[in-house]
């Protein structure tokens, strides 16, 4: 399979999972986040989902679990605790 017929088959992939959550009611974001992929951003409770689709026909998916509500009132406040 070529790097071209391998992307679009990714794509399509990419978009019948978009129409998936879609008809579950999942709101979804896409990004560019490196050269070569798009990347599909959903929530669920208590969790965010990052799911790549690479041109080279590769996927690759990563979730993070929320770590609760937290305390903080001022944005500069929670990027000085996690960066």
């Amino acid at each position: 399979m070529s790097e071209q017929s391998s992307g679009q088959s990714n794509l399509a992939a990419c978009y019948e999972f978009m129409l998936y959550l879609r008809r579950l009611g999942v709101q979804t974001t896409l990004d560019i986040i490196r050269e070569g992929s798009i990347m599909l951003t959903f929530a669920s409770p208590g969790y965010r989902h990052e799911i790549e689709f690479f041109d080279n026909g590769d996927v690759l998916a990563e979730s993070f679990a929320s770590c609760g509500v937290l305390d903080i009132r001022n944005p500069f406040d929670l990027a000085s605790k996690f960066l």
